[in-house]
């Protein structure tokens, strides 16, 4: 696996009767409902990554983002101890095991945030690396594409910590 252990501090995925890994696709699952709604595509220049970050969390059972912008998102992750701030290795292990996470940049005016997903990684060019897909919910309204797509500079990677996974409905 990808990473260095720092799952213990993640948010658990929990096993069925069979002991595989059933909620693997509840990320995916629960981004797919909102962003197949179209409600949140672009309109006259404005976006809204932020409000489909915090409705995806919300659905998650976490709802910390309520009312900020994508910028106040990243700050908040790192300084709230609700999420854990991983590198772009832990963040791929952490979203192919099906870890509610996100990646996301400060910016002028309001920066830029979306869903990791748990697709297997691409080989990026721009950030010659692997890295995680993602629902880019911003000028482009695009699923599961590669964080280089969404980003042109590296983004900051958040996983939620541990007892913020009880999922609501999509």
């Amino acid at each position: 696996m990808i990473g260095s252990g720092v799952f213990s501090s993640i948010a658990p995925v929990s096993k069925g009767a069979q002991g595989v890994l059933p909620n693997i696709s509840v990320v995916r699952s629960t981004a797919l409902g909102i962003f197949s709604s179209q409600l949140l595509r672009p309109k006259d220049s404005v976006t809204f990554c932020n409000l489909f970050v915090q409705l995806f969390f919300s659905r998650m059972g976490y709802n910390g983002f309520k009312g900020m912008l994508a910028s106040d998102m990243v700050r908040f992750a790192r300084s709230s101890g609700d999420f854990l701030q991983v590198g772009i290795r832990d963040a791929i292990s952490a979203a192919v095991a099906g870890q509610p996470g996100f990646a996301g940049l400060e910016g002028s005016p309001h920066g830029h945030v979306c869903v990791l997903l748990d697709s297997t990684p691409s080989f990026s060019q721009r950030f010659d690396q692997m890295v995680p897909h993602c629902v880019d919910v911003g000028k482009n309204y695009r699923w599961d594409v590669p964080v280089s797509f969404a980003f042109r500079s590296m983004p900051e990677f958040f996983i939620l910590r541990r007892g913020f996974t009880k999922q609501k409905a999509p």
